[in-house]
């Protein structure tokens, strides 16, 4: 596993702090998602409107993946904490930013 990670240029701890960052847009996706307002989604600005439970998930990976790949070169996080926040502020924004979409 390290040998290909050192072979892509990814360090130990560039994947580390992607997956705390990770963890912090998913964290903010599931308690917005939960408070009933409109989150950050992929799948909202395409319009998808199937509304089962496998495509919910998928729209929050899809969307987090997203989230985590705007938020990690932004914040540059150096320690777990730095990361989980980046994630969750990042987010925060997009989700305050998006939510004066009206649905069509």
């Amino acid at each position: 596993m390290l040998e290909l990670l050192a072979s892509t240029g990814l360090t130990r701890q560039m994947v580390l702090m992607s997956v705390f960052t990770f963890v912090g847009v998913f964290a903010l996706f599931i308690l917005t998602v939960s408070t009933g307002r409109q989150p950050f989604s992929l799948f909202k600005a395409l319009r998808v409107t199937r509304q089962d439970p496998w495509m919910i998930l998928g729209d929050m990976l899809v969307s987090s993946i997203i989230g985590t790949a705007l938020a990690v070169p932004i914040v540059g996080p150096e320690t777990a904490n730095q990361a989980v926040a980046g994630g969750l502020g990042l987010s925060g924004i997009l989700t305050v930013y998006t939510a004066g979409t009206k649905e069509q």
